[in-house]
């Protein structure tokens, strides 16, 4: 959630499988934010810093306590104060110089090909929300607003190739890494009350997003019938310019009939977006301009009797690019079969309009496609079922679920790594038409007390995709699919007003995506594993209170494994260099201090 400012956040839900109807519920599930509201008794201000950013919140009431005003803005560090080796952390964001695996004899300042240079970054954020109450306590006003961008960039030099030199002629060039976003938001909401059981809210809204990504060296994964040197590198400049905008509006009605909820509504969506990326080893363009309109409309039921809950939705989607209307049901059911002991089961089927896509090895740089009448919109039909035992302060949970999906979108970066039958699928930006099934088991437990709480997840999962056109058309594990997670976590008080947080995940190998194209490569990357700990502490200074948190990332400081790549690095004679590439696993974020104060003001 770091893109939005947790000061400005009343609550944010999760729902990752069975959704109500009033959600439109893509197949990865839906994060939904909800602003807080401002102080309606007094002015209220904060003020925080952190190795990374400082931030600010100032509420106030207004309209002797019928409104509140919010306003809360974050901006980093990184440009401003050198300290726990920011520069460091803004190239391992963009992927630049990150510690790898390259043999020891090779990792030597005369054989290192990339020499890192001066980093840059700007983030910052604003929120606002403004709320006005009815003097008849009956309805009320919302105005909400944010706005968020990222503009980050690395220069380093890099020993590459000359392509026009048929002496393969190794020399020294500077190149640069961009990646920047931003994201603006307004809407007006209006909340109210039709009868004592009936509640309506109307929403109309605007969104504008644009990400710019350039990486003058981007190493792009030639197939080897295409290169059958496999010891050289293909690098050169990658570019991906992308916006997407959506405009819409919400009406919903809730009403309550005896002993059953009833919600309807419909939603409205106006998208556009564009897209052009220039790819400089087969000076390609890929340019392209989409828009589209979505009208949704939905009707759902939850009844509450003899202990038993069950919830029927169903969501109707017309999509104007194919003119067709599709269909998305929902079924949600629990029973009690003892004190504390509720067994559950749902179906849920859901349709994906508006795609996300990343690019290999720098998942960072965000992408937003639409689906067009040649490239229809994902589908997936979601089953799950399980059991929740709570007894006082002890909870747990399994769930198992499978799903079956079709429509799943990959950016060419990433199906390069696989074997194609026909190289004409990169000729467009993306594949859009993977299938995909996942399986798995969660098991989720809990036990608080006065002074802490232990909780533990467990997750025994597969997930894989499928192309005609792919790997002979086969079934290939995506390249998240890790057999076993593990989360454990123990958060207790250490003496009043300060308390500490130990946290351990564990990850099983990841499929390791060179593996498609080099068969002497390992199937599996190593397991991932890592302890993060935090103290804090909370007391008062004269009328204010402060807050002070410090944090250690990766305690152990263990090398962990984010993705194996081939890396180049100088080798041969020092009168005549020669760059080749040396297959090596690339290391998430080691060891990683960090710092936060908040002081909050009467």
């Amino acid at each position: 959630f770091d893109a939005f400012n947790a000061d400005a956040l009343r609550s944010v839900g999760l729902f990752y499988g069975v959704s109500p109807a009033e959600y439109a519920g893509p197949p990865g599930g839906t994060l939904s934010f909800v602003t807080r509201g401002g102080s309606k008794t007094r002015p209220q201000a904060s003020l925080g810093v952190s190795t990374t950013s400082f931030s600010g919140t100032m509420e106030s009431p207004l309209f002797n306590g019928r409104g509140s005003l919010l306003i809360a803005g974050r901006r980093s560090l990184f440009d401003l104060v050198e300290w726990f080796d920011n520069d460091r952390l803004i190239s391992l964001g963009l992927d630049v110089d990150r510690e790898s695996s390259v043999p020891s004899v090779l990792n030597t300042l005369n054989s290192r090909v990339l020499r890192p240079g001066a980093s840059s970054a700007l983030f910052y954020d604003l929120h606002g929300k403004l709320l006005v109450e009815d003097q008849s306590g009956k309805g009320r006003w919302i105005v909400n607003a944010y706005l968020g961008g990222d503009d980050t960039g690395h220069a380093a030099e890099r020993l590459a190739v000359d392509p026009a030199d048929s002496t393969r002629r190794v020399e020294l060039r500077d190149v640069r890494t961009d990646n920047s976003w931003h994201n603006e938001i307004g809407g007006l909401r209006r909340e109210g009350q039709l009868g004592a059981n009936t509640f309506y809210r109307l929403h109309i809204f605007a969104s504008a997003y644009g990400s710019d990504f350039q990486k003058d060296d981007y190493s792009y994964a030639a197939r080897p019938d295409a290169n059958p040197r496999a010891s050289e590198l293909l690098v050169d400049t990658l570019t991906i310019d992308n916006t997407l905008a959506d405009r819409g509006g919400t009406a919903s009605v809730v009403t309550r009939i005896n002993d059953t909820e009833w919600t309807a509504g419909i939603d409205l969506h106006d998208y556009s977006t564009t897209y052009d990326e220039y790819a400089a080893p087969f000076s390609r363009r890929l340019e392209g301009n989409s828009s589209a309109a979505q009208f949704d409309t939905f009707v759902g039921a939850t009844r509450n009797r003899r202990g038993a809950t069950s919830s029927i939705g169903l969501r109707a989607h017309y999509y104007s690019p194919d003119a067709r209307v599709r269909l998305s049901p929902r079924l949600l059911g629990s029973v009690g079969l003892a004190e504390g002991l509720v067994a559950f089961a749902g179906y849920a089927r859901s349709h994906q309009f508006l795609h996300q896509l990343y690019i290999d090895t720098a998942p960072d740089a965000r992408l937003w496609t639409l689906s067009t009448k040649a490239q229809p919109p994902g589908r997936a039909d979601h089953i799950t079922g399980g059991m929740r035992l709570q007894r006082g302060r002890f909870g747990l949970q399994v769930e198992t679920y499978y799903k079956e999906s079709s429509g799943i979108r990959q950016h060419e970066t990433v199906v390069a790594h696989r074997r194609r039958r026909d190289t004409g699928l990169l000729l467009a930006p993306w594949v859009h038409d993977y299938d995909g099934r996942s399986s798995g088991l969660e098991v989720m437990l809990r036990r608080s007390w006065s002074t802490g709480l232990v909780s533990a997840a467990y997750t025994l999962s597969r997930s894989e995709l499928k192309h005609d056109e792919i790997e002979n058309g086969e079934w290939t594990f995506a390249d998240w699919d890790r057999r076993h997670q593990i989360v454990l976590q123990l958060r207790f008080a250490v003496m009043p007003g300060v308390s500490a947080t130990m946290q351990w995940q564990y990850g099983s190998e990841a499929p390791n995506v060179l593996a498609n194209r080099f068969p002497d490569e390992p199937e599996r990357l190593s397991d991932y594993h890592r302890m993060d700990v935090s103290i804090s502490s909370a007391f008062r200074l004269s009328t204010a209170r402060v807050s002070a948190t410090a944090s250690i990332y990766n305690v152990y400081d263990r090398n962990n494994t984010w993705y194996r790549t081939r890396l180049g690095v100088l080798d041969g004679p020092v009168a005549d260099p020669r760059i080749r590439a040396a297959f090596v696993d690339v290391y998430d974020l080691g060891f990683r201090p960090s710092l936060a104060l908040s002081i909050f003001l009467p």
